[in-house]
C-alpha cells in the first residue's frame, strides 16, 4: 500500500478534479479520519474530509455531512472498487492510521491555504 502522503495526494487529485477549491470548505481542526459523519453543532474533532465537503457543497443545504452520500455524490456511488478509499486518504487502513492520516490531510490542505493567499 502506498505512504499516507501518497495516499492523501491520490485523493487530493480527485477532490481537484472535482472541485478545484475545495479545500477552503473543510475545518482542519475538526479532521476526524474515525468519523463518517459531521455534524457542526458537535464540539471537537467532528468529520473525514468527505463528510464536511458533504456538508458544506454549494448548492446542497444539510443539516449535518455523511460520508457515503459525499461518495454518491462526488464520485457516483457509495460503494467504490474495493481499496479505492484508503489508496485515496479518504479512509484509515482497518481503522489503524486514523491520527496519521487526519494529520497528513491537516498539512496537504494548510499548504494549500498558504499557496492559496501568497
Amino acid at each position: 500500500m502506498p505512504t499516507v502522503d501518497e495516499r492523501v495526494a491520490a485523493g487530493i487529485a480527485e477532490l481537484d478534479r472535482l472541485d478545484p477549491i475545495w479545500f477552503r470548505r473543510v475545518d482542519v481542526d475538526r479532521i476526524d479520519m474515525d468519523s463518517s459523519e459531521y455534524d457542526p453543532k458537535r464540539t471537537g474533532d467532528c468529520g473525514c474530509i468527505l463528510a464536511q465537503l458533504d456538508y458544506r457543497r454549494p448548492g446542497l443545504p444539510r443539516e449535518y455531512g455523511d460520508y457515503y452520500h459525499a461518495l454518491s455524490t462526488w464520485f457516483g456511488t457509495s460503494t467504490p472498487s474495493p481499496g479505492w478509499e484508503p489508496a485515496h486518504g479518504f479512509l484509515a487502513d482497518h481503522g489503524a492510521d486514523a491520527e496519521e492520516l487526519a494529520e497528513a490531510w491537516r498539512q496537504a490542505i494548510a499548504a494549500r491555504l498558504q499557496g492559496a493567499t501568497a
